[in-house]
């Protein structure tokens, strides 16, 4: 009879980065390499709950990680096109005009860095001084990058 084996690798917070299991096949030590085999319970209770568990001196403990700041969200939040941008920008009443204005009345680099960009990134100073020329909120803008990255 063929016992499985189950492997798992964590991170330094204990925190799963990995699973390897024996049901197909055997592993090499190359390919385990890092990982330390648990029993089935512990392998099957981390992989279910991987947001919420962490491997710590050989037990399964809750992990409730700390909620992003605010700033911590946008900062992780992906770059979007000029393209998202200003489809998303036109869908929620914000005239292309207006927003040429904003970016001209700050300047020939602010011009070039606006028009120039192939990418924009949701914490770059400048798109939050446009946002303010605009007056519009930081919770606005957030709400519009998601748009965006649909657009």
């Amino acid at each position: 009879m063929n016992m499985h084996k189950f492997y798992i690798k964590t991170n330094a917070d204990g925190l799963l980065t990995g699973v390897f299991d024996t049901i197909y096949y055997e592993p090499s030590a190359e390919q385990i390499e890092g990982f330390t085999e648990v029993d089935q319970p512990t392998f099957e209770e981390l992989y279910q709950n991987q947001q919420t568990r962490r491997y710590v001196n050989g037990k399964v403990e809750i992990f409730m990680p700390t909620p992003l700041t605010p700033e911590e969200q946008r900062a992780q939040m992906p770059p979007i096109s000029k393209r998202q941008l200003r489809l998303t920008l036109v869908r929620n009443g914000i005239s292309l005009s207006d927003l040429d204005a904003a970016i001209l009345a700050m300047g020939d680099e602010a011009t070039i860095e606006w028009q120039d960009a192939s990418e924009y990134r949701r914490l770059h100073p400048l798109l939050n001084q446009v946002a303010a020329h605009l007056s519009l909120k930081q919770e606005q803008v957030d709400a519009m990058w998601q748009q965006a990255l649909t657009a």
